[in-house]
This record gives structure tokens, sequence and C-alpha cells, in this order.
């Protein structure tokens, strides 16, 4: 579809048609977004993943995911900033990646104007990763669903069409996985902070 698509927008000359291309492109685009989102809740959730631990850099990560998401929080005029300090994680590197991911992803999505934060603080526990926003927030009735597959907030006023209620989901299961769990503190119209514990680090410098 997406070959078919591209195709199809490079030999259209009529404006009106070029829109229609265009809003057809984006809709593939979406229609792959899911499709991904589903092949990747599902396989959290059959236990196709089993996590290998390795000592894992948090910066190595956080880099990774700033210069990814650097762009978009720039389309949209946030100030997007991770800050972790140098130590290292025993943890599964691609499982940890995916699960930041997810949580910057709807950050961003779910914030308009202002900041999206991720930090990283050594704790008693282990090491607390977190991801800020000043986004719309969720109402304290929504809170205990928002893991729930396919389900979307009801507290932002704008369309929301392109959320898919699952990434969520993805770090609810994967963090399941991790022996951790997510802790969530929200006001609707001031933003949202997700938090969880990597329960297992290495006191190391990466200096």
């Amino acid at each position: 579809m997406t070959l078919l698509s591209a195709t199809m927008h490079r030999k259209v000359t009529d404006p009106d048609l070029e829109k229609i291309c265009t809003l057809q492109d984006d809709a593939v685009a979406q229609l792959g977004d899911l499709l991904n989102s589903i092949l990747e809740f599902y396989e959290l959730e059959s236990g196709g993943v089993r996590p290998e631990l390795a000592e894992v850099s948090i910066q190595e990560i956080f880099e990774k995911l700033q210069s990814e998401f650097e762009l978009q929080a720039q389309t949209k005029g946030l100030r997007l900033t991770f800050r972790a300090p140098s130590e290292t994680a025993l943890t599964d590197k691609a499982l940890l990646t995916r699960i930041v991911r997810s949580l910057v992803s709807n950050a961003i999505h779910f914030t308009d104007e202002g900041r999206v934060e991720v930090t990283c603080k050594r704790v008693t526990q282990g090491l607390r990763i977190a991801v800020i926003d000043s986004g719309v927030g969720i109402a304290p009735d929504e809170i205990d669903s928002i893991f729930d597959e396919f389900y979307r907030v009801n507290s932002d006023p704008v369309d929301r069409n392109a959320g898919r209620g699952l990434g969520l989901a993805v770090v609810d299961r994967g963090l399941k996985l991790l022996g951790t769990e997510i802790e969530v503190e929200s006001e609707p119209g001031r933003g949202s902070s997700f938090s969880f514990v990597v329960p297992q680090f290495a006191y190391t410098s990466m200096s």
C-alpha cells in the first residue's frame, strides 16, 4: 500500500488530487503504525519476549531517543530534554528502550506547548526513570484505565485520532517483564509524570 500510494503521488499533477494523495499517504502511515503497535503489544502479551539482562548505559539509551524525537518535538515547539547520571543498569536494553520510547512518544503526542523532560535518578531501590510533560493531563478516574489496550483518555479537548491506545499497554506489559511497575501523577490541564524504578543496577561510573 505504501509503494502504491507513493507511486500515485509521483504521477498526480492535479492540485486537488495531490491533496487527496497526501491524505492517503497519512492514512497508510497511520495504518502501518497501528499494525506495528498491535504486533508489539501481542508479542509482549503472549510471552514472546524474554528479558536478557546485561549492563546497559542509561545515557546511551537517552542519547538515542533524544536524536529520534528531537525533530518531532521541535516541530510542535516543545522543549525536549533528557538527563541521566553516568550509571549502568542491569536490565534488558531493547525492552527498556522500547518502554521509554513509548512513554516519550505518548508525552509528545499529548503535549501541545511547554516541555517533555526525561530524567534518571538514583534511589534506594535502583534507578528511577521519569517522563514528565506539560500536556493535557489525565483525570483521576481515568488513571486506572489508561494501561488497558485500546483505551484513550477523554480529557483532551482536541482531536486525537492518531492515538492508538496501545502505547501505555506496551509500557505496562514491558515493565512487568522487568519486575517493576509504573507510577503515575497527573492533573488535567497541568501535565503528567510517568515513572518507574529499574530494580537491578550496578553502582558503577561510566566516566
